[in-house]
């Protein structure tokens, strides 16, 4: 078979999708290894909306917190941070930080959570998406003195999630500090 048949016949399997061996790989950044991030309160969503703003957005009053047993009090802040752990063994470590909460938190038990979403060059020789991960659990603190703080790594939680010499997309879909069912925290700003 003359050299422009073969290349022909190649192009036509590779057009009709028929088997043609590929790479394992999904495209990521050359680096991305922090995401550093503020908590503010958490409120339920408007789904039903009776009112409008100033600017005549429909809206819902009056706000309703998710949870209304924690608070940040007058100089209260929050920070959530996931860091690449590289090494050995590779890992994300997950801090949160909450200060300044109101005595209304004093002794309530905080957890961290995240929703994230994992494409990974892991499954038989190729790419895969693993089911979204809701809610998931990467650390608890009890608030003492109006602090909460503390530090997780997702294979502590998941074990074998994140594997070396694999590479892993980790999206980061929300975080949010609860309280038992109830969302206290949010990541997102606040514009004073």
């Amino acid at each position: 078979m003359s050299t422009i048949r073969r290349r022909g016949l190649l192009c036509g399997l590779v057009l009709l999708g028929v088997a043609v061996p590929a790479l394992a790989s999904h495209n990521e950044p050359k680096a991305a290894r922090t995401l550093k991030a503020t908590l503010v309160k958490s409120y339920a969503p408007c789904t039903a909306p009776n009112t409008a703003t100033s600017t005549a957005l429909p809206a819902c009053g009056p706000v309703v917190p998710t949870d209304p047993t924690c608070d940040f009090g007058p100089k209260g802040s929050g920070t959530a941070t996931a860091t690449v752990l590289t090494g050995s063994v590779h890992d994300v470590q997950l801090q949160v930080s909450l200060k300044g909460l109101a005595a209304n938190c004093e002794g309530q038990t905080l957890a961290g959570v995240v929703t994230v979403r994992v494409t990974v060059d892991d499954c038989a020789g190729d790419s895969c998406t693993l089911p979204d991960f809701p809610d998931f659990v990467v650390g608890t603190c009890t608030v003492t003195n109006g602090a909460c703080k503390f530090k997780g790594t997702v294979n502590s939680q998941a074990p074998g999630l994140l594997l070396t010499g694999r590479t892993t997309g980790i999206e980061i879909l929300g975080c949010a500090v609860k309280n038992a069912a109830a969302r206290t925290f949010t990541c997102g700003v606040f514009v004073p």
